[in-house]
């Protein structure tokens, strides 16, 4: 629960890149609805990170609901940002994750 937090923190504070080199274990399967295509271990999803942490900046996010069970979370979080061209973009998204050794091993977002 509190690496969740930390996290979304690192959001918030910018430091994307930093949180998910604390967080993400080396062998790292992530899903966007469903689609893993370039999210096939830590050097992609890292590639995918960075991209979207060049693009963007955050300003909030926050956690909605959090459910935490062994080695599996589930939460929704509400995310604002602004792109670099100016467009204010809020969204909510259903994180769902498997932990391994305090590492997300496995993510998928809808």
């Amino acid at each position: 629960k509190k690496a969740i937090h930390d996290i979304v923190k690192g959001y918030k504070e910018n430091r994307i890149m930093e949180v998910f080199d604390l967080y993400y274990h080396e062998e790292v399967v992530t899903y966007n609805n469903g689609d893993s295509t370039g999210r096939i271990g830590k050097a992609q999803n890292r590639t995918m990170r960075q991209e979207f942490a060049s693009r963007i900046t955050v300003t909030e996010i926050g956690i909605l609901k959090l459910i935490c069970d062994g080695d599996n979370s589930c939460y929704e979080i509400f995310i604002e940002y602004t792109t670099n061209e100016g467009e204010k973009v809020r969204r909510s998204k259903w994180l769902f994750q498997e932990w391994k050794n305090g590492q997300i091993i496995k993510e998928q977002y809808h």
